[in-house]
């Protein structure tokens, strides 16, 4: 982790804004939630996105048990360069796995726009919040 981020990581933890499970394992997710087992146990987690944090230098192995292709020679996940979305259906990536193992080739300055391309403009996020809570009134979820 970069070091002037985790002040405010550990902030956010504290204050209930992030609820983290640090030392945990990721046994299953599905569509609505996700089955962790950690310090405290088995837990069950209600989720409709999933962020797996891999770091800098991630294990690319929860990809290949997934079925995220990639280049032999170069380590690069097979991605749609418009969405970043794997070669696995509503599985994304972004930051510096996009670069296979020359990871710095991926900076701030060119890796910040990964989110817009997975989630959207801002606009484009609040009009999906939109039709997403209209979905769940008519639906009564």
């Amino acid at each position: 982790m970069k070091y002037w981020l985790r002040p405010d990581l550990e902030n956010r933890i504290k204050a209930g804004e992030i609820a983290a499970r640090m030392a945990s394992n990721v046994i299953e997710i599905t569509p609505r939630w996700v089955r962790i087992r950690g310090p405290k146990g088995e837990e069950q987690i209600a989720a409709d996105r999933v962020y797996p944090l891999i770091g800098f230098h991630p294990d690319l192995e929860l990809f290949k048990r997934i079925g995220v292709s990639f280049d032999a020679e170069s380590g690069r996940p097979a991605v749609d360069p418009e969405t970043l979305q794997t070669s696995v259906p509503g599985v994304y990536v972004a930051g510096s796995v996009t670069a296979g193992y020359k990871i710095s080739e991926i900076f701030i300055e060119n890796g910040r726009f990964d989110g817009d391309k997975i989630f959207g403009t801002a606009a484009e996020r609040e009009r999906a919040r939109e039709l997403y809570q209209g979905i769940r009134r008519e639906t009564g979820e």
